[in-house]
């Protein structure tokens, strides 16, 4: 009997579409049908993620009959919450059920952006399964470290027990456990597989824990992921591990909790024959070669027991099903790189696409581990393989039917390079073919005929259809006008002259006199006695259609044409409907149109005026441009915290539907983003786009003044006046010779100087200057915003702070000093508003990492909408929070003004450094919109060591008195020659040194803790009483240890209500070790303190370099 085979295309619903990650565009989800073996394979992507609702099943697509399971089927399917970022051991719980549909389930942290449908295997035969006996408790024992002769209970699910089903090769298993709970690092015996179905191998592979709902037992969310093992003796066991949990930022977070939840075989595969054996990569084996030949290799190999010969996976073919199983292993000293092959399989074994996998990790901290197979038959792990060893059971898809001719770049390294493709701009449609013959007629048709062919469609369809008539889809004519698409003389003759005798012969619209024949039009135009220059004019038309209608095979649109043409969109338009939807609507009176066609109709616009207003900026020419580089938004944005870029309007900005991008930091991806940015700004479409930086990234800094409204007159014709940004900074201008000159300003030139203090090795610094003046809405005041990027100067997190701190100390410095050009600029900045001190005016927010808005990009504000609660605000009778705010454009866009430089050179006679000269050398003119944003940017290619190594500085004695310490540092020296560098140290006062024996340093710590209780007698009752302990017993002989008693700690018998409230207090310890002759003091600082003023007479502090690492004030609180 010939097998089953069947090839059929996944159809995704509504805004779910196929998507390849080696180039951007749609490829379908398929099932493939082989026997009785289903398997699924696929990506598909969201073009609404913002849509999807949290715990609720979401369909996303839709098999056919033919290639779905028995019952309900789970799987973890590996997700990524951007287009273009990694998966990270994220996964979401998909489930295909009976009747086809294909549903997706995920919780709040986890937002599904792309999904990966690769693996997805089970047997749809209807016959009965082969039942596994469940292992019956106390009978077989527990393999791990737990005690021998512990009694564990698994028990089957009623409903569906475990079971398998074989085809081939190839055996399936299926079925469920009750509910039970498995340990870290013990294996539980599951049950045995019969003779002639076991594994020829050991199986590796991740099996499902589903969440125990009393209320729904069919309930198929899957909880966690559990290692299954299956052995060549039949043994089926399973190791709990540690719970893995997806935080807000959608990465994988492990808790010290064990795992909970019913046990699901689904999809456990596994073959009977031993396949085709694999070896590693070229590149591989050559560094295996070259490591174990040390001899330091060789002894660590012989201590260990390991011999010559490494685990082998192998490749397991049934047809074109190609399973993988087994480990790859191999020698390297150097970790694998990412991109670098393991692996490939031998031709005829490669899969028709890149396909990405979940195998069983190595550890707890890897409990999934991302495979990827390319269409070349490569084996890769793009987010690393930790360990030398890679598992594959558990892979599974289906061949290619030809790739004879394919062959890789390079065959050892990975040719995936994410990014958007210019050459595709429909990747979010969710239109279909069938659509486009409906979608013609609209386009050219006119409302007569549209009423015609409406009217078959509602016969065919049962309902009455809505007319398409969306933004960009406009029927010709008009309702109530001249619906006839008739030119000004014709319309006039019609309304005027035909119209009122033609209703007498029944006829009502004009296109009858133009298809009637010779002999009809003479008697219609005797009756109306119409002009004889109208009667020529209408001969001649009616001469030049019948000779126009000659030379084409369609006659017109008659009625009979609307009528076939009404059937033929109908019946495509079945195959897309979604029937169930449009019955419950009908029953709720909702007449909407379906959402396979929803996009031909006038909608409600998300962004409403924003829209309109961007596209009356845009040319019909220029619009495909446009259209492409929202594409490029909309692909790059992401719904989880891993963002690079936000959008300051969230949601509500028309160039992503989530407000979150993930732009990766490579060159080709950033410059079209700079370009696309520059492209709208130039049509008068600004962008609100803020960016994070980087661990590493170039300094940057703002300085803003604030004033009020009225500061001074406003020039004419203008509402108010100018911000005051000639107090900070003055502008460039090009002399004679159209060459950029002119002095910034005084007040530059002493920031220059302080950043040269640090950065002495610098003879030149060079700083881009941009500006976001005007006025701020949100506070309602004029605003002097100026923001600095120093591309020289690479900085991290923790230098970053010391710039800003040197630059406030100095300024701090001269302001003191009456008289001075900084003193004289405080005074008038205090005079215009009483916040411009130095500390805010050089903004702290760009030493965090909230992320700086990009250059030739807008900002939006929260303003207060009611002006009774700006009312109450102002008198602060309302928290600002609680008032009703709208967000508003601020119109102040960060605008490049030009490039300054500086440099320096040192005194002839003395030697000190000093300011030569500070001259503009760029304006804004100088450089492409596209470089200025380039430029300002944060972001640096963090894999680029170029980018990334930090510019060297040096701290002197002058700034380090400048930095923040905090009581008892002090700052050292440390290193030799070009790595001496100051270092900031601060000695524990709770330690400190002694050179006395054990029993030497009791007698004098008793006696001075006497002395000490006895002065508490009167000053301190309280704590003396808590200063009363004992020695510890059983400490070695170059120890001694003494503890408070635990019950002097607090007054009350039981505590239990004290906790947290500092009443209960913990016991203080005193340790002494003569090996480093120091003693610590740890407890509450209030006995800590008394303790230590026993100690002070006969021991020293211990002021010896100690770099901290906690905040001893905050540990001794209680």
């Amino acid at each position: 009997m010939a097998r089953n085979y069947r090839h059929e295309e996944v159809k995704t619903r509504n805004e779910w579409i196929g998507f390849d990650l080696v180039k951007v565009g749609s490829e379908a989800l398929v099932a493939d049908l082989r026997g009785n073996i289903v398997v699924i394979s696929g990506c598909i992507t969201t073009v609404s993620p913002m849509r999807q609702q949290a715990n609720f099943d979401v369909t996303v697509a839709n098999a056919d009959s033919s290639v779905v399971p028995p019952h309900p089927l789970a799987f973890i399917a590996p997700t990524s919450m951007s287009r273009y970022d990694g998966i990270r051991q994220c996964g979401t719980n998909s489930t295909v059920h009976e009747d086809g549909r294909i549903t997706i389930n995920f919780t709040k942290s986890l937002n599904s952006m792309v999904l990966h449908f690769s693996g997805w295997c089970f047997n749809a035969s209807q016959d009965e399964p082969t039942a596994i006996e469940v292992a019956a408790s106390g009978k077989e024992k527990l393999i791990g470290k737990e005690a021998v002769g512990t009694q564990f209970a698994l028990a089957a699910d009623e409903a569906h027990p475990p079971a398998f089903k074989r085809d081939g090769c190839i055996v399936c298993l299926q079925g469920k456990l009750k509910e039970a709970t498995f340990g870290f690092s013990s294996a539980y015996h599951v049950g045995t597989l019969p003779e002639g179905c076991r594994p020829c191998r050991e199986v590796r592979c991740l099996a499902s824990l589903l969440r125990d709902n009393k209320d729904d037992p069919e309930d198929l969310f899957i909880e966690h992921s559990i290692a299954l093992t299956l052995r060549p003796d039949g043994r089926i066991s399973v190791q709990g591990g540690k719970v893995h949990s997806v935080d807000q930022k959608g990465n994988m977070r492990i808790l010290q909790q064990k795992k909970k939840g019913r046990l699901c075989l689904d999809g456990i595969r596994f073959a009977t024959i031993p396949g085709q054996p694999l070896e590693t990569s070229v590149l591989l084996q050559a560094a295996a070669t070259s490591s174990s030949g040390s001899r330091k290799a060789q002894n660590v190999k012989a201590m260990l027991g390991l011999g010559a010969t490494k685990r082998t996976a192998a490749c397991i073919c049934q047809g074109d099903i190609v399973m993988l199983e087994g480990p790859l292993e191999w020698d390297s000293v150097r970790p694998l790189h990412d991109k670098q092959a393991i692996c490939r399989l031998p031709r005829g074994y490669w899969p028709r696409r890149r396909e990405i996998f979940f195998t069983r990790g190595g550890s707890d901290l890897e409990e999934r581990r991302r495979v990827d197979i390319d269409r070349y038959g490569r084996i890769f792990c793009p987010e690393g393989s930790p360990g030398n060893l890679v598992e594959l059971d558990g892979i599974i898809f289906m061949a290619a039917p030809d790739n004879k001719d394919l062959e890789p770049a390079d065959e050892n390294w990975d040719e995936l390079k994410l990014q958007y493709n210019r050459a595709v701009v429909d990747v979010v449609s969710n239109s279909f073919d069938g659509h486009e013959l409906l979608e013609q007629f609209v386009r050219r048709c006119n409302w007569q005929e549209w009423g015609l062919l409406a009217y078959q469609m509602s016969c065919h369809s049962s309902r009455k259809m809505l007319l398409p008539l969306g933004d960009q889809v406009v029927l010709h004519g008009w309702e109530n006008g001249n619906q006839w698409n008739l030119d000004p003389r014709e319309h006039r003759l019609f309304q005027d002259v035909l119209l009122p005798s033609m209703r007498d012969l029944g006829i009502t619209s004009f296109q009858p006199l133009l298809q009637v024949s010779d002999l009809m039009f003479d008697k219609i135009a005797s009756h109306i006695k119409m002009p004889a220059e109208d009667y020529k004019h209408l001969v001649m038309r009616r001469r030049r259609l019948q000779q126009s209608w000659a030379q084409t095979k369609e006659t017109g649109l008659t009625y009979a044409y609307l009528k076939d043409l009404a059937t033929e969109i109908v019946d495509q338009m079945f195959e897309h409907w979604d029937f169930k939807s449009q019955l419950q609507g009908s029953l709720t009176n909702d007449f909407r149109a379906p959402k396979s066609i929803e996009h031909m109709f006038r909608q409600p616009q998300r962004y409403g005026r924003e829209e309109k207003e961007i596209r009356g900026k845009i040319s019909q020419a220029e619009l495909p441009r446009f259209e492409e580089i929202r594409q490029f938004f909309y692909l790059y944005e992401t719904t989880s915290s891993n963002m690079t870029h936000c959008s300051l309007m969230g949601s509500q900005d028309p160039f992503t539907t989530t407000g979150k991008w993930h732009f990766p930091d490579s060159e080709d991806v950033q410059t079209q983003l700079f370009d696309n940015i520059a492209w709208l700004y130039d049509r008068g479409i600004c962008q609100y786009i803020s960016e994070r930086q980087t661990p590493k990234f170039p300094f940057i800094e703002d300085f803003d003044i604030q004033c009020a409204t009225n500061w001074k007159a406003p020039d004419p014709g203008k509402e108010r006046p100018d911000p005051p940004d000639e107090l900070l900074v003055t502008r460039p201008v090009r002399d004679a010779n159209n060459k950029v000159t002119g002095s910034p300003g005084l007040l530059l030139e002493k920031r220059a100087w302080a950043v040269h203090m640090i950065y002495p090795n610098l003879e030149v610094l060079e700083v881009l200057v941009y500006s976001a003046s005007g006025y701020n809405k949100g506070k309602e005041l004029l605003k002097s915003s100026f923001h600095l990027v120093w591309p020289q100067l690479l900085v991290d997190g923790d230098r970053a702070p010391v710039l800003r701190y040197v630059t406030l100390g100095i300024f701090k410095k001269e302001t003191s000093q009456l008289g001075s050009f900084l003193n004289k600029l405080q005074t008038q900045l205090l005079q215009l508003d009483k916040s411009n001190e130095w500390e805010l005016v050089f903004d702290k927010t760009t030493m965090g990492r909230n992320g700086l808005r990009l250059p030739y990009s807008d900002k939006v504000s929260n303003v207060i909408k009611d002006p009774e609660d700006k009312r109450k605000v102002a008198a602060k009778v309302l928290a600002r929070s609680k008032a009703f705010t709208t967000r508003v454009k601020e119109n102040r866009i960060s605008k490049a003004i030009g490039v300054i430089r500086f440099e320096f050179e040192k005194h002839p006679e003395t030697g000190e450094d000093r300011l030569k000269e500070a001259r503009w050398v760029k304006d804004e003119d100088s450089m492409s919109k596209s470089d200025w944003i380039r430029q300002g940017s944060c972001r640096r290619d963090m894999t680029s060591s170029s980018q990334t190594a930090m510019t060297p500085w040096q701290l002197g004695p002058e700034v380090l008195a400048m930095l923040p310490r905090k009581p008892g540092e002090k700052y050292y020296m440390e290193g030799e020659g070009e790595d001496r560098c100051w270092a900031t140290h601060r000695p524990y006062p709770n330690i400190r040194r002694c050179q006395l024996e054990p029993n030497k340093f009791k007698e004098q710590f008793l006696a001075n803790l006497a002395t000490e209780q006895d002065a508490l007698l009167v000053e301190n009752p309280d704590l003396r009483s808590r200063l009363f302990g004992a020695w510890i017993a059983g400490e070695p002989a170059t120890r001694a240890v003494w503890r408070t008693t635990a019950a002097r700690q607090c007054n009350s018998k039981v505590p239990d209500w004290l906790w947290g409230r500092g009443r209960i207090r913990r016991p203080t310890e005193v340790m002494y070790s003569t090996k480093t002759g120091k003693i610590m003091v740890d407890g509450p600082d209030e006995e800590v303190s008394a303790i230590i003023r026993a100690l002070e007479d006969f021991t020293e502090p211990d002021d010896h370099p100690i770099m901290p690492l906690f905040d001893i004030e905050l540990m001794n609180r209680y």
